[in-house]
C-alpha cells in the first residue's frame, strides 16, 4: 500500500469530465432511455496517459481486447469501476476541507487583527482630538 501522490492525484482529479449518457440501443428489445452520469472512458484513460499514469497499473479503468467485435462494431470494450474513485474523491474531500480549515483558521487571525487594529485606531483618534482641543 502506498499513499496517493497528491500533485498527480489533483491534476487527474481536476481534468476528469463528468459526463450525463445514455447506453445506445442496439436491438430492439434494448430500451435504454434514462440517462447516467459518470466519466468516458477513454478520455480518463488519456488523462492518465498524459500525466505518465499507465492505466494498467491502477484498477479504475478497464480495457478489455475482444475476441470479436461488440453490438457496436468495437473490438476494444472500456468500463470505468466507479467504485475505484471513492478513495480519490475521499482524499480529495479531504484534502479540501484540511485547506478550509486552514482558510478559515487564518480568516479568524486576520478578522481579530483588524479588530485590534480598529481598536488601536480609535484611542489615536480620541488622543488626536484631545490634542487638537488643547491646541484650540
Amino acid at each position: 500500500m502506498r499513499n496517493i501522490n497528491h500533485k498527480t492525484c489533483k491534476v487527474v482529479y481536476m481534468k476528469l469530465n463528468p459526463i450525463k449518457y445514455k447506453y445506445k440501443n442496439f436491438d430492439s428489445e434494448e430500451d435504454h432511455d434514462r440517462f447516467h452520469f459518470g466519466f468516458g472512458a477513454r478520455e480518463t484513460e488519456k488523462i492518465f496517459n498524459d500525466n505518465n499514469l499507465d492505466t494498467s497499473d491502477y484498477g479504475l479503468i478497464c480495457k478489455d481486447i475482444l475476441l470479436k467485435p461488440n453490438k457496436a462494431g468495437n473490438i476494444v470494450e472500456y468500463a470505468l469501476r466507479y467504485g475505484e474513485f471513492i478513495a480519490l474523491n475521499t482524499h480529495m474531500t479531504q484534502k479540501a476541507h484540511h485547506r478550509i480549515d486552514s482558510l478559515e483558521s487564518e480568516n479568524q487571525s486576520l478578522k481579530n487583527e483588524i479588530l485590534m487594529l480598529q481598536g488601536q485606531l480609535s484611542l489615536i483618534t480620541q488622543r488626536l482630538q484631545k490634542m487638537e482641543e488643547k491646541l484650540c
